[in-house]
């Protein structure tokens, strides 16, 4: 680049109105480096403080390293950008060592490196989560139940797999608290205890949303202080819907079956077979006469035009009901 430097008067003139000398003189940018970077990893969930990243191999030791060094690394002056990394880490028995870590800064198009060494300790402690959990603390009881009867075994078992990789999720992404304290089966139905408010906040809504209900009863209980605010425990109720699919039900002196639906039903009456549709409060004015768990099979003994005759397998006697569904014409039984 032609031109002259308005320092020296040198006709290289890289970095106007500067030489590249006299620009690196004017480049006053002061890198402090820390004097050492220790990781603590989680020997219970893995996890590592003081980021909270998962560690699972040696890469994302150095991922964390490399991360605090950034965090704590500190430039002074004036200067374009800056990119801060770990170009080499040796850790004699796995645990300590050192690292060289550079900096490289930028201004006007030309960039300083700057280049140390820094000790490395990568060791084990609890991480606060796991201290918590272990000591039994929890901000939220949700307590999840059947309506006028007790939750299936696949029920509890959806809500516990739900519950388990919801505050899995909620704990990679940083949420305070995102741990299952305790988990028990009574009463007809599961509690869950959840170590954060706002946490367990979130599980009550995705169980509402999963099981198609709403929140029965809310209660709080004052228990303590933390950082200077009060802390309170929250009891959460949730009661599933009365009836399920396949269910019988008796409703205005008809027995229907309900096909399909959460917050509104399809049903057949089994009566004359017709398909009607009805929200859930209405049906829940009814009574479950028969849960699909209870009932037996018949055995088909002739077919009719939209009916079937069948063994009813209470009295053996035979009856003709009305078909409520295609019947396959290999099907030798229906529920």
């Amino acid at each position: 680049m032609t031109g002259i430097c308005v320092k020296c008067g040198s006709e290289k003139v890289e970095v106007p109105p500067l030489c590249k000398k006299c620009h690196l003189e004017n480049f006053n940018v002061n890198v402090k480096f820390p004097k050492n970077l220790k990781v603590k990893i989680c020997p219970e969930c893995g996890r590592q403080s003081p980021t909270g990243g998962r560690i699972d191999d040696m890469d994302d030791v150095a991922r964390a390293l490399e991360s605090l060094l950034q965090s704590k690394t500190q430039i002074q002056g004036v200067y374009d950008s800056s990119f801060v990394e770990i170009e080499r880490v040796e850790l004699a028995d796995g645990r300590a060592g050192k690292a060289t870590v550079r900096a490289d800064v930028t201004r006007d198009g030309m960039t300083v490196s700057h280049q140390s060494h820094v000790t490395v300790y990568v060791g084990e402690s609890a991480c606060e989560e796991c201290s918590l959990k272990r000591g039994g603390y929890f901000e939220a009881t949700i307590q999840v139940r059947g309506t006028d009867r007790q939750m299936t075994e696949d029920e509890i078992s959806i809500a516990e797999a739900l519950v388990t990789d919801l505050l899995n999720d909620m704990r990679d992404r940083g949420v305070n608290h995102s741990f299952l304290t305790k988990t028990a089966r009574h009463h007809g139905g599961v509690d869950f205890m959840v170590g954060g408010g706002g946490a367990g906040k979130n599980v009550v809504e995705e169980l509402c949303r999963t099981f198609s209900t709403g929140v029965a009863s809310t209660t709080s209980t004052l228990f303590g202080e933390k950082d200077g605010r009060r802390v309170f425990r929250m009891t959460y109720l949730i009661r599933l819907a009365k009836a399920r699919v396949g269910d019988l039900v008796e409703h205005e002196k008809e027995l229907f079956q309900i096909i399909k639906g959460k917050n509104h039903y399809d049903l057949a009456n089994l009566r004359t077979g017709e398909r009607v549709r009805m929200p859930r409060e209405e049906l829940e004015k009814g009574d479950v006469i028969a849960s699909q768990d209870s009932l037996l099979p018949a055995v088909i003994v002739d077919r009719q035009d939209g009916a079937v005759e069948v063994i009813d397998p209470h009295s053996s006697n035979s009856v003709v009901i009305k078909a409520i569904d295609d019947i396959p014409d290999d099907a030798e039984e229906v529920w």
